[in-house]
């Protein structure tokens, strides 16, 4: 008998221990009974204590789900997340392998045994074909290699002969391939070196080589981007060059399509949000993160509260795989590890940003330059702009911002979106991108106040030819806050990324009740342990909130 800890998906902070009569491997999908109810878990730990009677412990039931083994280095990253973001591998595994990927990865290996029996079936029959025709082949031969034939019997042979030539030719050049998957060829490139940022408008071009050589070399390439609408615009890019070897998993249910692909060795370059950390890579020997900086990169609304680029760089680092950070205006985090040495940076040149025009709401208030949530100047770039424009609101109410966009453009067709809504959709084709009030889109009263204004300005000017900011604190968007400034500010008040941050939250609300800043080291980890020891009830720990 075996005893075994096996996680399921649900937020526990132990690990539930099973009985076995059987050996499981470590990272098996097993099935077990937990509170009533069946569920799908892994095997976390072979050998466990029990700590109780073997009587009262429940049985690993028989499992007849086509699900592959939770691969080791995907153990290993659970690990990290569960021991660094301050959760149960419980909480991770549930993350990192929702129901609706489970569902798609067994529908694919379902679809793809039942091609290779089709394919194995039809190899046979063609087999078959064939060894028959080669044995009519040899007798036409053998009569043909016969003494005193006459030259038509000869003619009539020969002919015979090479009809069943041609059709022995066809059958072998039709003839399907095997049905089991060749094992994947060695990578024949290994990379090395530090984490590249890659700054500026052709940042896409270098992702691009990087992808080319990786893929060339029989690796595969994990590409992030902050939402779905980044996958969109980045596909639209990679897709000539790439074709068919370029994956987008912008949802569960495509990651666990892409799942079985991956674990079998195939030369991929992945695209997808944050979540496309948790597939089976294989042979990874590339990581880009787009828009590193994005704070959507970070998880919120339930543990593992994990930053998906933090993720993806210790998923690189398990895998021995190459690391390019992208961004319009990267991370003071980003910055701090290239001033240390620990990052390397370029600027990528070609392309160009979009032209930036700020806007002193207060100075045009003075002046009486206000038509509603419109400047004069906005208005007059309006009505001059050649193409679509788009409208970032914040705090405007829609309804008298449609009435005021109807009576000062009634013959313009401008879109209004939130800022969310632009991440999320994006906005292709426009001209223009206008913020109607750009303080409302960055919180006042915290300390990344003003990189997160510098962040979202080089965010629009990639999106449009032309960017106009309306702002009463036109100093925080125009450019003259520096990121330099901005560290040396972080340094002297102990702030990150000079300091680790770790905020306890409410769970139900969000609120914000204890913050910690505490000291980069060895001691960083026992540090965040004993947090989490002493937190109040009612109450979970955010790492590294964004």
């Amino acid at each position: 008998m075996q005893f075994v800890r096996v996680l399921v998906p649900l937020r526990l902070d132990w690990i539930p221990v099973y009985r076995s009569d059987s050996p499981l491997r470590r990272g098996q999908t097993v099935g077990v009974m937990f509170s009533g109810r069946r569920y799908a878990g892994v095997v976390w730990e072979t050998g466990a204590d029990p700590g109780l009677d073997s009587s009262r412990i429940l049985p690993v039931l028989p499992d007849s789900e086509d699900v592959p083994d939770v691969t080791p280095a995907e153990l290993e990253f659970w690990e990290f997340l569960s021991s660094y973001y301050l959760c149960s591998p419980n909480e991770v595994y549930r993350t990192a392998r929702p129901m609706q990927m489970l569902r798609a990865a067994r529908q694919e290996r379902t679809r793809t045994r039942k091609h290779q029996e089709r394919a194995a079936t039809a190899r046979k029959a063609a087999e078959d074909r064939i060894a028959g025709l080669e044995q009519r082949l040899g007798a036409v031969e053998a009569r043909l290699a016969a003494p005193h034939r006459s030259e038509s019997v000869v003619a009539r042979l020969n002919g015979r002969r090479e009809e069943l030539i041609c059709r022995l030719n066809e059958l072998r050049r039709s003839l399907p391939l095997p049905a089991d998957t060749p094992p994947a060829p060695p990578m024949q490139t290994e990379f090395h070196g530090k984490p590249l940022v890659v700054s500026g408008a052709g940042r896409r071009r270098h992702y691009l080589e990087a992808a080319e050589k990786a893929l060339r070399s029989g690796g595969q390439v994990l590409i992030l981007t902050p939402e779905a609408a980044f996958c969109r615009r980045l596909e639209e890019f990679l897709r000539p060059a790439l074709g068919e070897r370029l994956r987008t998993v912008d949802s569960a249910a495509l990651r666990g399509r892409t799942s079985d692909s991956l674990l079998r060795g195939e030369s991929l370059a992945v695209l997808g949000p944050k979540a496309a950390v948790f597939l089976p890579f294989s042979r990874l020997s590339l990581v880009i993160v787009d828009e590193e900086q994005d704070s959507l990169y970070k998880q919120t609304d339930a543990a593992p509260r994990y930053n998906g680029r933090d993720a993806a760089l210790k998923l690189a680092g398990i895998h021995g795989a190459a690391v390019i950070l992208g961004s319009s205006f990267p991370s003071l985090e980003t910055r701090y590890n290239c001033l240390s040495g620990k990052f390397e940076a370029i600027a990528a040149r070609g392309g160009a940003e979009g032209r930036l025009a700020i806007v002193d709401i207060s100075a045009e208030k003075r002046k009486n330059g206000m038509s509603g949530y419109f400047s004069r100047k906005l208005a007059a770039a309006i009505h001059a702009s050649r193409g679509p424009v788009v409208l970032i609101r914040g705090w405007e109410k829609p309804d008298e911002l449609s009435a005021q966009t109807a009576a000062l453009f009634p013959e313009l067709q401008l879109r209004t979106m939130t800022l969310g809504e632009l991440k999320h959709e994006g906005c292709p084709g426009a001209a223009m991108i206008a913020v109607l009030q750009a303080d409302a889109l960055v919180a006042d009263d915290g300390f990344r106040s003003d990189e997160r204004a510098l962040q979202l300005v080089a965010l629009l000017r990639s999106l449009a030819p032309e960017t106009i900011v309306q702002t009463s604190v036109p100093e925080r968007f125009d450019g003259s806050r520096t990121a330099e400034s901005l560290l040396q500010e972080r340094r002297r008040f102990n702030f990150p990324p000079y300091t680790r941050l770790v905020d306890i939250r409410r769970e139900a609300t969000g609120e914000i009740v204890e913050r910690h800043f505490l000291k980069r080291g060895p001691g960083l980890l026992s540090e965040k342990r004993r947090l989490l020891e002493t937190l109040p009830p009612g109450t979970c720990p955010d790492v590294d909130p964004a």
